[in-house]
Order: C-alpha cells, then structure tokens, then sequence
C-alpha cells in the first residue's frame, strides 16, 4: 500500500470527536473525518472501518459499508476496525463492533483485523452472529504490540489460536487470491501462528 494509513480506537475518542487524530492523520484517516474508507490492494478491496461511531442499520458508515461492497463483488475483502466483535476477553462498548462485523460477514468478507485487546487471537471462521461457520469470517486480534495481558487466558469456544504474555505483531502477505498471515512474537518466546486465507 506504500504508506500507513490510519484506523481509530477508543484512545483517538478521549478527546471530542478525535479532533487531534484527525488532524494529525488528514486524509490518511479517510475523507470527511469519519473514520472509514476503502484501499484497493491489487485484487483485495480492505475496508478500514470505525468501531467508535454508529454502525447500526441505516447509519452513514453501515450504508457506505453495504455500497462498497456491492459495488466490488470480483474482489477479494477483507475489513479492519479496532474494537473486536467477537474475542475470549469480552469488553464493554462493542455494539458497533457487532454490528460492523454482522455486515462484513453477511457480505463475505474473508477476515477482519482488530486491536483493543492486548494479546493475539484468532477464531475460527465465524458467521454473522459469532458462530463458527467453515464458510465464515476469521477475526485476528492483533493488540499486543505495545503491551501484552499476562497470565493465561481461557479460549473462547470459537477461538482457534490464543498467545498471550509475549509482545508481538502480524505479518500480512497478499496474492491474487490469498492471504497469507505469521504473527512473529517478541525476544524470548516461540509461541506463533500461520495460515493462509482463500478468497
């Protein structure tokens, strides 16, 4: 994508309407100072979503959400937005998370990245609802790149893959029609995880 682009949390949000981030990112954090947007990586449309603002049926972003994607059905998707709809460590806030994941899944989007969380997690395929569904959504929580929860967490029923007490981060590798994914952790831990994604 040959720059970074932006993607805002609960932390942007402390101050109002996440003047600052806005500021500081311009049109790296989408137009008109919303938060979403679409990037086009060679096949992939990804979609970098707001988990902060409404997303409930009939809201600006859930429109925008089911127009792209109409208006892209021969590419490969997938989304990224920072609260995690569905996770083994359940925080408070998440209904628009739900509702952001409810529309990728329906739509076929292959995975979705999240942050918030501070640990590595990924479920297994899930449907609109949260239920494992072979045909479904993988969620990556990938927060763990400042800090991570220590101790060891209890899986969630749809969690495949739980790494906790390490620092660490993803790698993404796309081609025409796969992502593949290593998260590579941090000095002195051997834990990791690999796959790869059809679309």
């Amino acid at each position: 994508m040959g720059t970074n682009m932006a993607d805002p949390g609960n932390h942007e949000y402390h101050s109002p309407y996440a003047y600052a981030y806005y500021d500081y990112w311009q049109d790296r954090a989408g137009p008109d100072r919303n938060g979403y947007y679409a990037l086009q990586a060679g096949n992939w449309l990804i979609l970098s979503l707001n988990s902060e603002i409404d997303a409930s049926p009939g809201s600006a972003q859930a429109e925008w959400v089911k127009e792209v994607l109409a208006a892209h059905t021969d590419s490969c998707t997938a989304a990224y937005f920072h609260k995690p709809a569905y996770s083994s460590v359940t925080r408070s806030r998440t209904d628009s998370a739900r509702a952001l994941f409810r529309l990728v899944a329906k739509a076929g989007v292959r995975f979705v990245l999240h942050g918030h969380n501070h640990f590595y997690e990924r479920t297994a395929p899930l449907n609109a609802e949260g239920k494992p569904d072979q045909g479904g959504t993988i969620a990556f929580v990938v927060g763990a790149g400042g800090k991570s929860t220590q101790g060891n967490l209890e899986p969630a029923a749809f969690s495949e893959r739980l790494i906790t007490g390490t620092t660490g981060m993803l790698k993404l590798t796309f081609t025409v029609k796969t992502a593949s994914w290593t998260y590579l952790t941090g000095p002195g831990s051997m834990e990791t995880d690999s796959g790869t994604v059809q679309c």
